[in-house]
This record gives structure tokens, C-alpha cells and sequence, in this order.
């Protein structure tokens, strides 16, 4: 693992620190003095001497590093702002140094900043600088192991997550199952998805069952109300009555008309029945025409659902699917054609129907224009009584198909109801095995990354209001929440997670410990530490050798 330390470190105007000279040697040093006395500025000038930030996270753009009045204005104009660092990266020293200084013209107009970058003394550009540090350790290495409280406080939990995953090594979703038998169903039903695309494939899938099943009742209803409407109607006995009926109204037509106009009577009332006849089919093919209408629409909106297996949800072979998917578009070619060509014979014979109708309300006009005698008052209004009760017959009768074909589409939207039942609760049971799944996998996460801490414990998941977990990443302290822990609690759990994490990133790198006197035992770390503590007098340094704290008082300090 990468061992970077700070072997000194010098300020110039930077912030209060007119000039500072820190020499640490390497070794744990303890910053002390009292507040005010600019010891969080030394942490505030390592993060601007790498990446131009400070401690609290802010950016450059943000911070104010030149010193200033007590007014708040920049104390020297002139001054040049700079931070030089020697590092020892594996005992090796390394030279950076940054200087900030106010571009003024000849004629004192203030002109902006400008920034300087050395590497061991020689001048480079930014993004060369950078691409130094960055060699050192990534900036979220830096932030998050120089900072006890940097990982707790300002990485997103999601981030916070991703990090103590990798320290625990944990395996993947796949081969987690593949550990536990009671899953292998499980992962077999996956494929190739991932646990999380093979859930949001699984509720898509309930979903749009869930919305098709909720359309089947009011299908069903339809279906049911149009059998009630025909319920008890008994079609044989109105065929009986029609005749009955039939010869009533030719008896009646032989009564009315008088042997005299008998020839141009009866043709006209055969005229008359033809033109009704005729009225009759053309309503029929008009009726025959919509339900083709509508029984092609419901054709059309058939979705394909065999290429999953109705009792367990799992996919079939590719071959079955296939096979079962050309079955069923040829089975809609072939209602398809069936339909048209039954929609273009009723065409052609609802266009010959209308044609012949004109022609025959032309006729009984002609015929009733040659006829002036009226039949007796009695017999006209029984005939069309007669007459009346035909047509009522006829349309009772024509509901006979209707119900032939509303029993068949019953059974029909019944067996997809059964079948949509079935697929659903074989989805709902994959959902559930997902959650037990989620469940065993939340207890050995949580197991395994917390088996890598001594004192700070992560809670990775929480159940949800309604059931199911949510992923998290709160940080506790003996069960306390991280917000509610005291400053000693703090520090000693980013001390632990720091020391974890290290390991991740492969390398150790000066630790900052901010109010330092706040805890009274700290523990070892395999990094540099460097203590910064409120403690009565001026700005001073201690050096820690051999178990004891031995004073080191700076080269120089003004």
C-alpha cells in the first residue's frame, strides 16, 4: 500500500498566516493553541496546495485565502498567496507548491488572479499539476482519508455504498444465489437479466396484466347482459307464431281487396311486402356490417402472450415461442380473411338490397296512385296490426344469432380470465422470491461489511411502509445515528472507517483530526496523524516518538 506523509509544509499570506513553516518529519504531530490561532487553515491550505478546495468541501471559486482586515478587505494587494508541501510518498520526497497572486497593470487597474504550479521546484502547467496529485491518490481518496467526518458528511449514501461494497469484496447477485438452493429456480427464470431488470420486468408484466384483467370483467358484463337480454325468449315458438302470423296477413289482403282491383291490389300489397322485406334485410346487413366492424377491432388488438409459461412465468424455449407465435399470427390471417371475405359478401349484397329497395318504393308509389278504394276501417287496422307484430317477431328472431355468438365470446373472456389469473399469481410468486432473495442478500451485505469495522456500524437497508427493503447507507455508532453521535464518537469511527477504506484506495495519506481534544483516547492508524487541538497559548507543534509527545517548535513562525 502507497504511503504518502508530510514531511513540512510552508504557508506564505495565506489567509491568517502571514508566513508559517511546519516541519512534521513524517510523523504524528499534534497542532495546538488557542482558537482562532489558524490551525484548521493548516488543513484548509494541504486541500488548496492539491486541488485548489478546502476543508469544509468548498470549491476555489468560494474560498478566501489571502489574509484580510478586520474590515474584511485583502490586507496586501501585493502579496503573494503560496503553499508548499514536501511529501514523502514511500519515503521518497516530492515537492508541490502553489502560488495565488493579483494581476495589476501599469497604470493600477486590477486585472484578476493568476495561479502558479511546481513539481520538485520546476514550474508546469494546471492540468500537468493535477495529473501529479492525481497519481498520488484520486481527490475523493484525499478528501475522504485525510477527513474523519468527510465520509459520513459529504459522500451521498449511494456513493458511501459503492465504496464499503468494494472494501467488503462481496460477490455478485448471481453468485449469491448459486450459494442457496432455495434460489435456483430463481436464477434459472433471471436468464441473463440482472435482479433489478428482471423485478422491473416482472412488475411490467403484472402491470399489464393487472390492466388487461381489470378490462376482462366489463367484457364479461357486456356478454352476460346480452344473454339476459334473450333469457327465456323461446325462438321455436316464434317461428310457430310467425307462420301463424303470415297466413293471418294473406288472409286478411284476400278480405280488404274486392275481386274488381283484386290484380292490382294483391300486387301492390306484394310490392309492399317485398319493399318491407327488403327494409328488414338492408337493417340486417347495416347490423351485420357493425359487429364485423367491432369483431375486427377486437381481432387487431390481440396481444401475443405464449412466450411465457402460463403456471411458473418462466420463458420457453426459443423454439416454442416461436412456433407458438407463428400459430398465432396464422390464426389471425385466417380469422382475418374469414372476416373481410364475409364483410365484402355483405357489401355487395347490402348495396343489391338498397338498389332494389329504391326501385320498389318507386313501384307502390306508381301502384297506389292507380288505387283510390280504401278497405274496410276494421280489417286496414288489424292488417297492419298484423303487420306490426311480424316485424317484432323478425327482430326477436334475428337475436337468435346473437346469442350464438355472445355465449361462444363468454366462454372465450372466461379462459382468458383463468389463464390471466394463473400467469399473474405465477409473476407475483417470482416477485416474492425476489424479496426473500433481497432479504437474504441485505443480511449478508450488512454481515459482511460490518465485520470490517471495530467501532462504526453501517445500516444498508430498511423496510419499507407496505413491505420490501430499501436500500440505505446510515452510518451508526453503538446504534446511535451518525447525526446524534458526540465529537469523540465522530472522530473515533472515521477513524475506523478510514483505516478500512485505505485499503480500498491502496494507500495512506495524512489524517486531519479537527478538535482533536475532544477525544481522550485515540487509536493507532497506519497513516500519519496530525492532531489539531484548542489548547490555552499561542500556535504550537508537538511531535509523538516512541509513545510520548516531545516537543518540536517550528523553524520559524511569524
Amino acid at each position: 500500500m502507497k504511503d504518502i506523509r508530510i514531511g513540512a509544509l510552508r504557508l506564505e499570506n495565506f489567509k491568517c498566516h502571514k508566513y508559517l513553516q511546519l516541519d512534521f518529519h513524517g510523523a504524528d504531530t499534534v497542532i495546538s493553541g488557542d482558537n482562532a490561532a489558524g490551525k484548521t487553515s493548516i488543513y484548509d491550505a494541504f486541500v488548496w496546495l492539491l486541488w485548489g478546495g478546502d476543508s469544509l468541501g468548498s470549491g476555489e471559486a468560494v474560498i478566501q485565502v489571502k489574509p484580510l482586515t478586520e474590515a474584511g478587505g485583502v490586507r496586501d494587494h501585493r502579496a503573494v498567496t503560496s503553499v508548499e508541501a514536501e511529501l514523502l510518498v514511500d519515503g521518497r520526497p516530492l515537492g508541490l507548491k502553489r502560488a495565488y497572486r493579483e494581476v495589476w497593470t501599469g497604470d493600477q487597474v486590477f486585472g484578476g488572479h493568476t495561479s502558479e504550479y511546481y513539481v520538485d521546484g520546476v514550474p508546469c502547467r494546471k492540468q500537468e499539476y493535477l495529473r501529479r496529485v492525481e497519481e498520488l491518490a484520486p481527490e475523493e481518496a484525499f478528501r475522504v482519508l485525510t477527513n474523519v467526518k468527510a465520509f459520513a458528511q459529504e459522500l451521498d449514501w449511494q456513493r458511501r455504498r459503492e465504496l464499503l461494497c468494494r472494501a467488503a469484496g462481496l460477490p455478485g447477485d448471481r453468485e449469491l444465489m448459486a450459494r442457496e438452493p432455495e434460489f435456483a429456480a430463481l436464477l434459472t427464470a433471471m436468464e441473463d437479466r440482472s435482479v433489478e431488470d428482471y423485478r422491473r420486468w416482472l412488475n411490467a408484466q403484472v402491470r399489464d396484466l393487472t390492466r388487461a384483467g381489470n378490462e376482462l370483467p366489463a367484457r364479461i358484463s357486456e356478454c352476460e347482459r346480452s344473454l339476459r337480454q334473450v333469457e327465456g325468449v323461446d325462438f321455436h315458438q316464434a317461428q310457430q307464431k310467425l307462420a301463424d302470423l303470415t297466413g293471418r296477413q294473406e288472409a286478411l289482403n284476400a278480405l280488404i281487396y274486392d275481386p274488381a282491383a283484386g290484380a292490382d291490389r294483391a300486387r301492390l300489397e306484394a310490392t309492399r311486402q317485398r319493399r318491407d322485406s327488403l327494409l328488414r334485410e338492408t337493417r340486417h346487413y347495416r347490423e351485420a356490417l357493425a359487429e364485423l366492424s367491432r369483431r375486427k377491432k377486437e381481432l387487431r388488438d390481440k396481444v401475443f402472450r405464449g412466450d411465457r409459461c402460463p403456471s411458473c412465468g418462466q420463458a420457453l424455449p426459443p423454439e416454442q415461442v416461436r412456433a407458438a407465435r407463428e400459430r398465432f399470427q396464422e390464426q389471425l390471417r385466417r380469422e382475418a380473411e374469414q372476416l373481410d371475405t364475409r364483410e365484402e359478401r355483405l357489401r355487395r349484397e347490402s348495396l343489391r338490397a338498397g338498389e332494389a329497395l329504391g326501385s320498389l318504393e318507386e313501384e307502390v308509389k306508381a301502384l297506389e296512385s292507380q288505387i283510390h278504394e280504401e278497405p274496410g276501417e276494421e280489417l286496414r287496422r288489424e292488417l297492419q296490426q298484423v303487420r306490426r307484430e311480424i316485424e317484432d317477431i323478425r327482430r326477436v328472431l334475428d337475436q337468435e344469432a346473437l346469442k350464438t355468438y355472445a355465449q361462444k365470446r363468454l366462454e372465450e373472456l372466461r379462459q382468458q380470465e383463468r389463464e390471466s389469473a394463473a400467469l399473474l399469481q405465477a409473476l407475483q410468486d417470482r416477485l416474492r422470491e425476489l424479496d426473500r432473495f433481497s432479504q437474504y442478500r441485505a443480511g449478508f451485505l450488512e454481515e459482511s461489511v460490518n465485520a470490517l469495522f471495530r467501532e462504526v456500524r453501517f445500516r444498508l437497508f430498511r423496510e419499507k411502509v407496505g413491505g420490501g427493503l430499501e436500500e440505505r447507507c446510515d452510518v451508526t455508532v453503538n446504534g446511535v445515528s451518525w447525526v446524534n453521535v458526540n465529537n469523540g464518537g465522530r472522530i473515533r469511527a472515521g477513524m475506523d472507517i478510514i483505516r478500512t477504506l485505505s485499503q480500498v484506495w491502496g494507500v495512506g495519506l495524512p489524517l486531519f483530526i479537527d478538535n482533536a481534544e475532544g477525544v481522550t483516547r485515540l487509536p493507532g492508524m497506519p497513516c500519519q496523524r496530525i492532531l489539531l487541538r484548542v489548547a490555552p497559548g499561542a500556535l504550537r507543534a508537538e511531535r509523538e516518538e516512541e509513545g510520548t509527545w516531545q516537543a518540536d517548535p517550528f523553524s520559524r513562525y511569524m
